[in-house]
């Protein structure tokens, strides 16, 4: 009879040992559960949505650049002087439009570096980014449009300077009001978009603000 209870009581404290030890585990598991789902709900917190802002686009085509110059390679031409005057005088019509501007991006050619000092240099604010991409230097609509859809979603005015490798095809590309043959040496397109992240660009055509030359001046 006393083997009997010992075996009992063996049997009961093994039962209420693996009854302790089951609830223990439960509540681990319930623990590492809720630390899961708490780490997944905070990244997705964590996860922005896109920025269905509007943007503005101006692109500027170099001004006219000097071919006398034999000696220098086709990146290092600087401007001829009329192309100096007619940088100057858009420079005083971009400047009266008032554009908000907060990043420009810009071939590192020296005629495209002159074009932007001499439209821009004496009114757009020190605070404005300004890069020089090599990837807008003769390159196609389709790689100018890769540099575009690069752009942080912070910035909402931008400036793309450049050649017309690309900047009249892109320009068409971008709205369908107006068919611009060539854009003109100095010329400046603006187009606004609507409810589109820089990485939407080229899925959604925007809307012409103006076409603006020398010429028109």
């Amino acid at each position: 009879m006393r083997k009997n209870k010992i075996t009992l009581s063996v049997s009961l404290c093994f039962r209420s040992v693996a009854s302790v030890v089951k609830r223990r585990r439960n509540i681990l598991l319930l623990v590492v559960g809720l630390s899961v789902f708490s780490a997944c709900n905070l990244f997705k917190q964590k996860e922005e949505p896109p920025v269905l802002s509007t943007k503005t686009l101006y692109l500027i085509r170099h001004a006219k650049s000097d071919h006398d110059s034999l000696s220098l390679s086709d990146f290092d031409r600087p401007l001829e002087q009329r192309g100096i005057d007619n940088a100057i005088a858009m420079g005083n019509f971009f400047k009266g439009k008032s554009p908000c501007i907060d990043l420009v991006i810009l071939s590192p050619s020296a005629r495209t570096k002159q074009t932007f000092d001499l439209i821009c240099g004496k009114w757009l604010p020190d605070s404005v980014r300004v890069v020089k991409d090599t990837a807008l230097y003769n390159c196609s609509k389709d790689e100018a449009l890769q540099v575009v859809n690069k752009i942080p979603e912070k910035y909402k005015c931008v400036i793309l300077v450049g050649h017309n490798t690309w900047i009249t095809s892109f320009a068409n590309s971008m709205q369908d009001e107006k068919v611009i043959d060539e854009i003109s040496t100095a010329g400046i397109v603006a187009v606004n978009f609507e409810g589109l992240t820089w990485a939407q660009f080229g899925t959604k055509k925007g809307k012409l603000l103006f076409y603006q030359t020398p010429k028109k001046l």
